[in-house]
């Protein structure tokens, strides 16, 4: 929870303000605790995550826009295949915080956390995107999207989350599910440097050679030039979940 607050404080996310004005309303917040599996399913690391009650927004007042795309399964499967045909690169990014990257449009107020309750009206003017908020996911994608052009990356037509980065015999293809990265290249060290490029802007966690997304395990088997995909811990959760749900409902 102290990571949280000091990841918050330290990316700008909010200003004190020493009571609401007249005529608004501020959000709720809470605490939503996770635990992040590698792999093999054992624990990976422990994450809290404060976040904004978005449901108590006043739209046309506190969001407008809040669409937000992510790539399609059936993109992640062609990149894949196409990476296996080709015996192309495939790495996995991770955007840490993304979501406190996108800086707010609207004028929003959120009550403050008890760790910093001082007993008075004060509140905090989110700054940044937070957690939770209507909107959050819309201006992460559109920061996202504005700095992979900048670096000089094309959006798909056909699927708006994946984009294509091409330089003379060099290619390096990204698909996007809010914060988290496929990216095939036929260039080990273009993709190094695209790497090094995304973290000047963003805090990266770079996962090396795709092993795990989205919940699926990934193999790559370069001498067979297939790549093996695998949901075995879903299908087991379904499973067990089925029989609990079939005790008890028998007589």
């Amino acid at each position: 929870m102290q990571e949280e607050l000091d990841s918050l404080k330290r990316h700008g996310t909010y200003r004190c303000v020493k009571e609401l004005p007249p005529g608004r309303k501020a959000v709720g917040f809470k605490w939503v605790f996770k635990i992040k599996l590698n792999p093999d399913n054992l624990i990976a690391r422990y994450k809290a995550h404060l976040v904004a009650k978005g449901y108590s927004q006043i739209p046309g007042q506190d969001f407008t826009e809040t669409t937000s795309p992510v790539a399609r399964l059936a993109s992640y499967c062609a990149l894949l295949s196409l990476a296996a045909r080709l015996d192309l690169e495939a790495h996995h990014l991770d955007i840490e915080t993304a979501f406190l990257n996108g800086t707010l449009d609207e004028e929003i107020y959120m009550n403050t956390p008890d760790s910093f309750h001082t007993g008075s009206n004060e509140v905090w003017q989110l700054q940044k995107s937070l957690y939770g908020l209507k909107q959050a996911l819309h201006v992460w994608n559109k920061l996202l999207d504005s700095m992979l052009k900048r670096l000089g990356f094309d959006r798909c037509s056909k699927d708006t989350c994946v984009y294509l980065y091409k330089s003379k015999n060099v290619f390096i293809i990204l698909a996007v599910h809010v914060d988290d990265m496929l990216i095939v290249s036929n260039s080990n060290s273009r993709l190094t440097e695209m790497k090094c490029a995304l973290g000047q802007h963003f805090k990266v966690k770079d996962m090396g050679e795709v092993k795990f997304l989205l919940g699926i395990g990934v193999t790559q088997n370069r001498k067979s030039g297939a790549f093996d995909l695998s949901q075995c811990d879903n299908i087991a959760f379904f499973l067990l979940f089925r029989l609990y749900s079939n005790d008890l409902h028998s007589p």
